[in-house]
């Protein structure tokens, strides 16, 4: 009786630890097998049977813009919107096609006065074409084949503050290396604002009714400040760093950043452009995970 006794504890911890090691198991086996998926092209007429890259156009004010959705074979397939940062950087559209051939539609599309687009490039107008987006796809999800209730945000560096601003919209946005815009340029001094109003003044790419009018736009918005949101535990709300250095920057002004929700890839740029396949995997991880919640 006394040897039973003191055997059980073992056994139970046994149990505990081999119930654990088998759970671990099935994740990297599942995660393998997902990583074979988001990298190959796929061979069988099951998974080619609907994909495509179709063009589209939506109504933002008195403006048309164009968007472009990469459809995955199946119905009703998840959904990630795309929003890029200050025009002329990454647009991830590799990711999106690692995307698609996981089993979601990825959607892509520039905002007001970028890239040839009508309109005026600023903060406000990226916000609200970007609203006008969502509404568009959640009005047309049966055309496109989209499950409405699972759309995605992944926006990279300005989207990803874009993405956070109106992340109540959509079930859960991913933040790769978010820019900070309102934070960083309330915390620098007059000389180093008045220099980034002359590059933005020099981009030939975006349509602006001046780099101080843009400047201006992001800080007399409190909605852009980027604190409301990272403290706010009912957004699901996913953050990608390159590296060290850029979370810091991030996190100088986010006090209330909830804990357990980033994770730093150890890229050597803010494009990260040696680690795409790992972006990629990342991002598809943590939606699936999301899916499953």
């Amino acid at each position: 009786m006394k040897y039973y006794l003191s055997i059980k504890p073992i056994l139970a911890l046994i149990f505990i630890v081999s119930t654990t090691m088998f759970a671990c198991s099935q994740h990297s086996s599942k995660m393998s097998e997902a990583s074979r998926k988001l990298n190959s092209d796929p061979t069988n007429s099951s998974d080619i049977t609907g994909i495509g890259s179709l063009p589209f156009y939506f109504n933002y004010e008195s403006d048309t813009l164009l968007g472009r959705i990469f459809m995955s074979s199946g119905n009703n397939n998840p959904t990630v919107i795309f929003l890029h940062g200050n025009p002329g950087f990454e647009k991830n559209e590799d990711i999106g096609q690692m995307l698609r051939r996981g089993g979601f539609n990825s959607v892509f599309f520039s905002y007001p006065g970028t890239w040839g687009n009508a309109g005026i490039f600023n903060y406000e107008s990226a916000t609200k074409s970007s609203l006008a987006l969502i509404n568009y796809l959640k009005k047309n999800h049966y055309r496109y084949r989209i499950d409405s209730t699972n759309l995605f945000i992944a926006g990279h560096s300005m989207g990803a503050d874009i993405g956070m601003v109106i992340a109540r919209n959509v079930k859960g946005v991913i933040c790769i290396d978010p820019w900070n815009g309102y934070n960083w340029l309330s915390s620098i001094n007059e000389q180093e604002r008045n220099n980034y109003i002359k590059l933005l003044d020099k981009r030939s790419n975006i349509h602006l009714v001046s780099g101080a009018a843009f400047v201006s736009n992001i800080l007399s918005n409190p909605n852009n400040n980027l604190q409301k949101y990272t403290s706010d535990s009912r957004l699901k709300i996913y953050y990608i760093f390159s590296n060290k250095t850029a979370e810091s920057k991030f996190k100088l002004n986010q006090i209330n950043l909830q804990p357990g929700n980033s994770v730093i890839l150890n890229a050597i740029d803010h494009s990260f452009s040696d680690k795409r396949i790992l972006l990629g995997e990342t991002i598809y991880e943590w939606i699936t995970r999301s899916l499953e919640q």
